[in-house]
């Protein structure tokens, strides 16, 4: 059974991967993890059984002690990553930046500064301060920051909402 197990959980590895990095799904990709675990445990389980069969028997309990290793390892990983999500843990710095420059280069904007980004689920929420002409009517400042928060939510389709 493990022997016919390792292929299709590849398969299914690398598609539930693939989709959780298209969709920036932390569950997605916590499952992949767990199919990858199950990949080297099977694996494992066939060296195990076959050295215990050719009368090695110590060796099933190393395996075993090995994939009790690995699936520790895999919980904490795991663990680390949501409690980093709950804690609205901050975002790649690079797509901060990335953020940054959006805004700056929207017409009427004369800075962005205080950029707060952090996850939701697949989403990213955030929280900007932009500085604009003093001049402007709050009307047209309003205007300008609407269309921050468009050309940024249009550009990076993860961001869901910028204050």
């Amino acid at each position: 059974v493990s022997v016919l197990s390792i292929p299709a959980l590849i398969l299914l590895s690398r598609h539930t991967e693939r989709v959780g990095n298209e969709l920036n799904s932390q569950a997605l990709l916590s499952q992949s993890a767990d199919f990858k675990v199950d990949i080297y445990s099977s694996f494992l389980v066939i060296i195990g059984v076959s050295a215990s069969t050719l009368g090695h028997p110590i060796i099933e309990g190393l395996i075993g002690s090995i994939i009790s290793l690995l699936v520790i390892k895999m919980g904490l990983t795991l663990s680390w990553q949501a409690l980093l999500v709950l804690m609205d843990a901050v975002v790649n710095p690079d797509r901060i930046m990335k953020i940054k420059e959006i805004i700056e280069n929207v017409r009427g904007v004369r800075e962005a500064s205080k950029i707060r980004i952090r996850r939701s689920g697949p989403f990213c929420l955030g929280e900007v301060t932009i500085g604009v002409d003093q001049r402007l009517s709050v009307e047209h400042a309003h205007r300008i920051s609407e269309e921050v928060e468009n050309r940024v939510k249009k550009e990076i389709p993860t961001v869901e909402s910028l204050i």
